[in-house]
């Protein structure tokens, strides 16, 4: 995985691991890139996903880390739960990418033709999202 792996490292309980993102790299960049956005105008402005979907899911983290590391604890392992929270956490960030704005400016539209800001034809960035529980 990429450098992103510091913001998609969420979990590591009982030797597993939980880590949410891009694994293309050549994603993993634009989305980077469409995260921290851009002031002078010429390039995309600030639409970040990951970490405003970490945020959103702060209640849903602690409940599901904490049933892993239950469940850890009573010798059935966390990867169930982790897997668990690994999909809803992958659903919400794609929710984000579909909500994602400010619109695209005409310009880019013009130039793309459409406005639909961190999607498009092949959608890399939208279908990119994943999730993996590994042990470590």
């Amino acid at each position: 995985m990429s450098f992103l792996d510091s913001l998609r490292h969420l979990a590591r309980i009982d030797g597993v691991s939980l880590r949410v993102g891009w694994v293309d790299p050549e994603v993993a960049r634009i989305v980077a890139i469409n995260a921290a956005g851009s002031r002078d105008g010429r390039h995309p402005p600030a639409r970040p996903v990951l970490l405003p979907a970490l945020d959103a899911s702060a209640e849903l983290i602690a409940a599901l880390s904490g049933r892993a590391v239950a469940e850890a604890a009573a010798g059935r392992g966390p990867e169930r739960a982790l897997d668990e929270l690994g999909r809803r956490l992958a659903d919400e960030v794609r929710a984000r990418i579909y909500a994602a704005g400010p619109p695209n400016a005409p310009s880019t539209i013009a130039r793309k033709g459409y406005d639909a800001p961190l999607r498009g034809p092949r959608d890399r960035i939208l279908d990119g999202v994943t999730y993996e529980v590994t042990r470590t």
